[in-house]
């Protein structure tokens, strides 16, 4: 029981550091277009898209971890 734990712990850690750095990536993005016109609009809601399916793939991951120590 221990030793899944630890798995998940350090599973829901990577997760964690993932959403970080996609967080940081499109803070980033964010920093580039604040000032343009209608075509970073769409970067930024690309960006949104791609951080959000990011978000989304953690949560899962999250889940899944959790989900083995049930």
């Amino acid at each position: 029981a221990a030793e899944t734990v630890d798995t998940a712990r350090g599973e829901l850690d990577a997760a964690i550091n993932r959403l970080s750095e996609e967080a940081e990536r499109f803070q980033a993005r964010i920093g580039e277009v604040k000032d343009a016109g209608d075509t970073s609009w769409e970067a930024v809601k690309s960006g949104l898209a791609e951080a959000k399916a990011a978000h989304n793939r953690t949560i899962d991951k999250i889940k899944g971890a959790f989900a083995k120590l049930l």
